[in-house]
């Protein structure tokens, strides 16, 4: 990884090229702009944008591959690079993952009103998939709501903006500052205001607008970095090795409800009571 992120910072030639060529790997093309766009600023991370997204406008107008996909594709991209400018800028990055859910919401809405079409037509290919399903398994086949699939969405969005930003940032750090995003990452805790801001809308959305529930849930985001963080923290301070961690992310993938669930939990514990400092206080 040091090899090619050196090689993107070799000049504009050389991460464009990474960016173009870089969609055929996950996370590269993000991670490439959110690199530029923190070392170099967000204009020169905005021409790398535009590389990367050459093969998503080719793949969109001239593929047969679902285009809202493609479309998710060119959103998270110019997510990463508005996330990395805020970055960048701020240095905080409990502004920048506030900044990402408000984005990804912003940006999501957005494709809903003008590539509506593109939309209904995922919709109907999901539910022929699952009705398909059901008759192979002689299982009821379950309602999909449209709203459902577009929250389902703008999570993905906010998670894959998330993983660029990370990446861009450690990469940044193995050649800049090596060993800061380490203690970067590992000291992320939000604060009660936020918290109380982010009760407040789950709340409200349960109590009165009941039909923005799901979208309300986005807003717990941050608190699951948080909790991320704080864990990452303790298996560091502990000196617990890599199995837990390895073992977190397995679990991750398996339950993933389940765990979102613990880690908001823990970065809410973190923000009443500031676990590091406590501990620390002790030893």
């Amino acid at each position: 990884m040091f090899w090619l992120a050196s090689f993107i910072m070799r000049g504009r030639a050389h991460a464009s090229a990474v960016a173009a060529l870089g969609n055929a790997l996950p996370l590269i093309t993000p991670a490439t702009i959110g690199l530029v766009a923190l070392r170099k600023g967000f204009s020169e991370g905005g021409l790398i944008c535009l590389w990367g997204l050459l093969p998503v406008f080719l793949t969109y107008f001239y593929s047969d591959s679902n285009q809202f996909f493609v479309l998710l594709t060119a959103c998270n991209f110019l997510n990463v690079l508005l996330v990395c400018g805020i970055l960048r800028y701020r240095g905080d990055w409990e502004m920048t993952l506030v900044s990402l859910v408000i984005i990804s919401i912003i940006l999501m809405g957005s494709l809903l009103l003008i590539f509506q079409q593109d939309f209904e037509v995922l919709v109907q290919r999901l539910i022929e998939v699952f009705e398909e399903a059901s008759r192979q398994t002689n299982i009821e086949s379950l309602k999909i709501k449209k709203s459902s699939i577009a929250v389902f969405t703008t999570w993905t969005i906010i998670l894959n903006t998330f993983l660029g930003v990370v990446i861009a940032r450690w990469w940044q750090s193995i050649i800049f500052n090596p060993g800061g995003f380490k203690e970067e990452f590992q000291g992320i805790r939000l604060n009660r205001r936020l918290l109380i801001l982010i009760f407040s809308i789950l709340v409200l959305s349960s109590a009165i607008f009941n039909q923005y529930s799901n979208w309300a849930y986005l807003s717990i985001f941050p608190l699951v970095v948080g909790g991320l963080s704080l864990f990452h923290w303790l298996v560091n301070e502990k000196n617990l090795g890599k199995v837990p961690i390895i073992f977190t992310y397995v679990f991750m993938v398996l339950f993933t409800p389940f765990v979102i669930l613990i880690l908001a939990l823990l970065g809410t514990v973190d923000c009443f009571y500031n676990v590091r400092q406590r501990l620390r206080a002790k030893v």
